[in-house]
């Protein structure tokens, strides 16, 4: 498609909507948390994306690893920290193309495997971050939670404020 600016009688064109969802990197959470697709360039937590057309929900959340991408490296836990009710621990959240110098990062954590993520999951609500590796602080609940489970988590950084907080 050429467009270069002149006009023809008979010349028309009307687009709607344009989408490629070949480009789009899509969540791996068990079916009950939604998809959460978002577009693989520009902004992004993490220095590598995977593509695929649908969710890979699976039970490990790893059903987009298989095809060797390896994008899981946007949020990472401080292995030293120990995560028991009521302690604070500190996450690597590593930020690539936020091209205004400061975006937001929303946070959930389903802290009691209820297979969605709800108001008390929340760790973080629109907390500033920048390109780079920002180090940030999540308190484990006091109650709710049993050290050694296994947690789903879904994090999503945007430009503006308010965007991606839901």
């Amino acid at each position: 498609l050429l467009i270069d600016g002149s006009l023809n009688s008979g010349a028309d064109l009307n687009l709607d909507n344009v989408s490629t969802d070949s480009v789009r990197d899509h969540g791996d959470l068990p079916a009950s948390y939604g998809d959460a697709p978002h577009i693989s360039n520009g902004l992004r937590l993490g220095s590598n994306v995977d593509t695929e057309s649908a969710a890979l929900s699976s039970a490990n959340a790893d059903g987009d690893d298989l095809n060797g991408a390896g994008d899981e490296d946007g949020v990472t836990r401080n292995t030293a920290d120990y995560w028991t009710p009521g302690n604070t621990v500190s996450v690597d959240v590593v930020v690539n193309g936020c091209s205004s110098g400061t975006c937001y990062l929303n946070g959930w954590i389903d802290w009691g495997n209820g297979g969605t993520m709800d108001a008390g999951d929340v760790v973080f609500s629109d907390q500033s971050v920048a390109n780079g590796t920002n180090t940030l602080s999540i308190t484990v609940p006091a109650s709710g939670y049993t050290t050694g489970t296994a947690l789903y988590a879904r994090f999503r950084v945007c430009d503006s404020a308010g965007v991606c907080n839901a």
